[in-house]
């Protein structure tokens, strides 16, 4: 029989006590070969698709743990412990042909791996994309802008290195954190991946409603009393910050302006950081499923996000108006405040129902 299981499972641990009763008991005359596949290991929920394919198995049923055997198969702890032994005494259980079933394996894996990856990845884009237009973000570009047309600068190649900067600081605090996260905590993030997960969601679902919130305040104009945007200091710091740039000397334009996307980016990350991590989370749970490109997840990610804020650089490059621009994304923020509430809402249902 081939079994299905993960970590964080509590109903396959009994699974597996009747399976080593099932073998302590065993005679030469009924052998019984168990093949054990965890699923958060290398390719085994892609076999374990396979076969939910091969046996027609219900949407509802499929879960761990599960068994299944040369006529058919059992799922959840209810089916398995009520049913397996039993089906084992009748002979039930013989002619499953395993070589079989892994000698075609490989391109059916890579098939459902190419169509997993591209839908993990048009998911990134979106998400990116939606934190990008974050006003956190827009309001510091829009005076960095402001200062340089005002000087006669080039608005195009400061923005441009700007947005190189900023595209730098985040892919970089994304691979950190995610690797911090697999270094420390792949196991121990399987194994209590049930408590994280209610965890998570119910902080996306408070997120989503504050977001909410502010998107109503918004719409009565209300500004005052939105809630997530940065800290009135962390504002202060990078307009100096902006400022100060903006006065260098014309030769070191370009280099300081990546350096202040980066530095700018850092702290930003206090508002755009909600979605990230929860993009990094969806990245870890899709990891789980198939062998995701994490160079090229983040990738995706950051260059969606650093989209809506290249169209502002291109508009005002052309317009050479930022009052217009910042008017205009003032208008776009009561809709701004509703998609992001929205994806959050998204993220927790993905956390709740994967």
């Amino acid at each position: 029989i081939l079994y299905f299981s993960t970590v964080s499972c509590t109903d396959c641990s009994e699974v597996k006590s009747l399976l080593k009763k099932m073998t302590d008991e065993q005679t030469t005359k009924k052998p019984l070969v168990i093949h054990e596949f965890n699923i958060a290991e290398e390719d085994n929920v892609v076999l374990l698709q396979k076969l939910f394919s091969i046996y027609g198995v219900a949407s509802d049923k499929q879960q761990v743990p599960i068994v299944f055997f040369s006529g058919g198969y059992l799922s959840g702890l209810k089916d398995v412990t009520q049913g397996l032994e039993q089906k084992w005494k009748d002979d039930e259980l013989t002619g499953f042909n395993l070589e079989n079933i892994l000698s075609d394996d490989a391109s059916w894996k890579e098939e459902n791996k190419d169509q997993a990856s591209f839908k993990t990845y048009i998911g990134l884009a979106a998400a990116g994309f939606v934190n990008g237009v974050n006003p956190c973000g827009a309001s510091m570009l829009l005076m960095l802008l402001a200062a340089i047309a005002m000087s006669g600068r080039s608005v195009i190649k400061t923005g441009c290195a700007y947005l190189a900067g900023k595209f730098t600081a985040y892919f970089a605090m994304g691979m950190g954190l995610y690797k911090l996260f697999m270094a420390i905590g792949h196991d121990i993030f399987l194994s209590i991946s049930n408590v994280l997960t209610w965890i998570f969601a119910a902080v996306f679902f408070i997120l989503a409603i504050l977001y909410l919130i502010d998107f109503v305040n918004v719409k009565r104009k209300q500004y005052g009393k939105i809630r997530m945007q940065l800290p009135t200091a962390l504002r202060k710091w990078n307009h100096e910050r902006i400022e100060k740039a903006s006065k260098i000397n014309a030769k070191w334009m370009i280099p300081a302006a990546v350096v202040l996307g980066i530095v700018i980016s850092a702290g930003e990350f206090f508002c755009t950081g909600q979605v990230y991590l929860a993009a990094i989370l969806y990245m870890m749970k899709m990891q789980q499923k198939m062998k995701l490109q994490t160079n090229a997840a983040f990738i995706v990610y950051v260059t969606a996000m650093c989209i809506p804020s290249f169209l502002i650089v291109l508009v005002i490059e052309k317009t050479k108006n930022v009052i217009r621009m910042s008017n205009k994304t003032l208008e776009w923020l009561p809709a701004i405040k509703l998609v992001t509430a929205i994806v959050f809402f998204m993220f927790a249902m993905f956390m709740l129902i994967q």
